[in-house]
Parts: C-alpha cells; sequence; structure tokens
C-alpha cells in the first residue's frame, strides 16, 4: 500500500508541477514589457555574436590569403556569404581576392555587391574604378573615380 500511495503522491506532484508551467507560459507570453526587453536583449546578444563571428572569419579568411592559401580564403568568405549575404566585408575582400588573381569580372561582380548593399563607400567605388578602368573601360570607370573622391574628399589617392 505504501508503494501505491508513493506512486499516487508523484502523480499528483507532476500533475501540479505541469499545470503550473503550463499557467507559467500563458503570462510570460502575454507580451508583457519584460518579455519584449528579455526578447530585445536576446535579439541584440545573437546579433552581436553573429557580427563577432563574421569578422573573425574574415580574419581567419585574410590569414588563409597571407599564407598563400588562397582556395581556402576564398572558401571561407563564401560560407559567410552562404550564411549571411548582405556582409559587405566578405564582399569587398572577395573582390579583392578575384581581382588579385586576375579575374576582373569577378572583382567587379563582388564590388557591385558591396555597394549596392552600401553604397557610400568611397573604397569600393574606388576599386571597382581601378577594375572598370584596368579592363579598359575609362568612361564606366570615370563616375566611380568622381563618386569616391565626392564621398571621401580628404583622401588624397581619391582626388582626381
Amino acid at each position: 500500500m505504501n508503494a501505491r500511495r508513493g506512486a499516487q503522491i508523484v502523480l499528483l506532484g507532476t500533475t501540479l508541477t505541469l499545470a503550473g508551467c503550463t499557467s507559467w507560459n500563458d503570462v510570460r507570453n502575454t507580451g508583457s514589457p519584460v518579455t519584449e526587453t528579455r526578447e530585445a536583449r536576446h535579439a541584440q546578444a545573437v546579433q552581436a555574436f553573429e557580427e563577432q563571428r563574421n569578422r573573425a572569419e574574415r580574419q581567419a579568411a585574410m590569414d588563409r590569403w597571407s599564407q598563400g592559401d588562397i582556395a581556402g580564403c576564398d572558401a571561407r568568405l563564401w560560407a559567410i556569404l552562404a550564411r549571411r549575404p548582405s556582409d559587405i566585408e566578405a564582399h569587398i575582400r572577395l573582390g579583392e581576392l578575384a581581382w588579385s588573381m586576375n579575374n576582373a569580372a569577378e572583382a567587379e561582380a563582388e564590388y557591385l555587391a558591396a555597394l549596392g548593399l552600401a553604397p557610400d563607400r568611397a573604397d569600393v567605388e574606388h576599386a571597382l574604378a581601378l577594375v572598370l578602368e584596368a579592363t579598359g573601360r575609362t568612361a564606366g570607370a570615370a563616375p566611380h573615380f568622381i563618386r569616391a573622391a565626392q564621398l571621401d574628399p580628404r583622401n588624397e589617392l581619391y582626388r582626381l
């Protein structure tokens, strides 16, 4: 009889616990200011973590490049873009990598992608202009040289 009574107590305790959890979830999901604040902080923490991870991966990619591991650099940068296609710096680094390998078409595509995400980047405007100029498209390069100079008038490299 003691074993049966013990089982009933455990069952009753489990039922009460589950009932309590359900009611707690109902209170917690009401959109209270505390819940909203917690969720906002969580979202900020996740975003900060993602930024830090992408920065570290970009650095690892650039380390591969400096060690002569072009394929490793390329793979890491594409992995970043697979996770986050809007990573401007990954597009820029891929443009630089492509340009260093004399792949003007890919460099141009990556610089254009970066400008699509961040149209006010003088460095990207200038890099794109250099690619266009080097491939004989000076008329296409001119607006990018001008835009780079407008965006960063203190940079002597961009002055016309």
